[in-house]
């Protein structure tokens, strides 16, 4: 299984926050779930030229290039001894301020009525970062953040299942260095999978972490008018006696009305750092404690995005059925239900932003998950927002006549 794992971000690093602004404050149009069983479809050829740099231009590998971004020094090798094979690819950064270096695959040809399956082989020295590039028919691109690969100081490899945009007819993907430190990367391979796979049409959920009362005091009434049904992520361990958190009675309530309740730890603990029995009391121990307010749930919220594979063992192993992660991006019917994607509506992203985002899951018949945290007007707060943004949203949603869906309710879609 390889997923992105540990990946603690409690305030985003300004360095990764100003990836994701690139990548997605122009509307991402494009789904990426990290996979862990093999591909049961037939698999086409391999569409990366010199995908294991066995092959030589001059200085450097047939079919690839260098590219560097921002105030650091970048120094590319080639060849250097491969995971396979006698060449691989390496740049080391130095004197990083901010950007990132990476060799890459010239564009190949890709159709959005396909899915296709990326995958490579890398050796770091920290935390580095795989990003795709679409081409339109326009000539407009995109950037597309597909996911982080973790230090584990061996080869280790990374893959997942990538949906076209419509409208997109090439691309290329940035395996990245954005710091100190060298990466080394090997064994590529971009292949076609089958059709794309769409949901019989585009979906949204409106998902709420924490617990905050003023969710409960300016959210729900919101919801509760539109008739739409929200997923509330509860810490459960002492969150019922502070007052800046619901009450039990008030969690109830929330239950009667229709809103799912889903299991968000029992202390926020960021999962991937912490010991396998810590990481279990948290994960079971929060749904044990729902059970004893009659309340069932079904699906989980990674505290942070910070997950591990053997996070999302547990998970499993505890009985739910799905869980969301702080990934951005969108899912289709081959998403990982353990690995869902979604996108922050944190108090610096534009309406425009958002609305953009729903347009893009009705028109990919994609499932778009929404995150927000508290309800309140606090510019200092990056996970406070006005109740009148999420109004708007809501007003959006509604005129759209865009499904609406619980994370369980669309979990339960996606597994048919």
């Amino acid at each position: 299984m390889n997923k992105v794992s540990g990946r603690w971000r409690p305030g985003f690093p300004d360095r990764i926050r100003g990836l994701r602004r690139l990548v997605f404050g122009s509307a991402l149009i494009v789904m990426v779930s990290l996979v862990s069983a093999e591909v049961s479809r037939a698999v086409g050829r391999n569409l990366i030229g010199n995908p294991s740099f066995e092959a030589v231009n001059g200085d450097i590998p047939l079919h690839w290039s260098k590219g560097q971004w921002g105030n650091l020094v970048a120094d590319f090798g080639y060849p250097v001894a491969g995971h396979t094979g006698a060449n691989a690819a390496r740049v080391e950064v130095r004197a990083f301020v901010n950007g990132d270096a990476k060799w890459y695959f010239g564009d190949v040809p890709v159709n959005p009525e396909k899915e296709y399956v990326f995958s490579d082989w890398s050796n770091a020295s920290a935390n580095t970062v795989v990003t795709a590039r679409f081409r339109f028919v326009n000539g407009s691109e995109r950037y597309v953040w597909l996911g982080t690969v973790p230090w584990t100081g061996k080869w280790r490899k990374f893959r997942t299942h990538i949906a076209v945009p419509i409208g997109a007819v090439s691309m290329t993907i940035f395996h990245a260095i954005g710091r100190n430190g060298y990466l080394v990367v090997d064994d590529y391979s971009l292949r076609e999978v089958g059709p794309a796979s769409r949901f019989p049409r585009g979906m949204v959920s409106f998902t709420f972490d924490d617990g905050y009362r003023n969710v409960y005091d300016d959210a729900l009434p919101i919801l509760d008018r539109a008739g739409i049904r929200s997923t509330q992520s509860i810490i459960t361990g002492g969150t019922f006696v502070d007052p800046n958190y619901i009450t039990r009675a008030q969690l109830k309530v929330m239950a009667a009305r229709g809103h799912e309740i889903a299991s968000h730890t029992r202390t926020h603990a960021a999962l991937a750092t912490v010991s396998v029995r810590r990481a279990w009391d948290e994960i079971a121990g929060s749904k044990n404690d729902l059970a004893t307010l009659g309340i069932r749930t079904v699906s989980f919220a990674y505290p942070f995005g910070s997950y591990s594979d053997a996070t999302m063992s547990l998970v499993k192993g505890a009985g739910y059925v799905g869980a969301r992660s702080s990934d951005e991006g969108y899912n289709t019917p081959s998403s990982d239900p353990y690995h869902l994607l979604s996108q922050n509506v944190n108090n610096d992203v534009q309406i425009g932003t958002v609305t953009g985002w729903i347009d893009t899951a009705i028109a990919e018949k994609w499932w778009l998950i929404l995150i927000f945290h508290r309800q309140e007007k606090s510019p200092n707060n990056p996970y406070g927002n006005d109740p009148a943004v999420l109004r708007q949203i809501v007003d959006y949603v509604k005129a759209k006549g865009v499904k609406t869906v619980t994370l369980g309710q669309g979990i339960s879609i996606l597994r048919k």
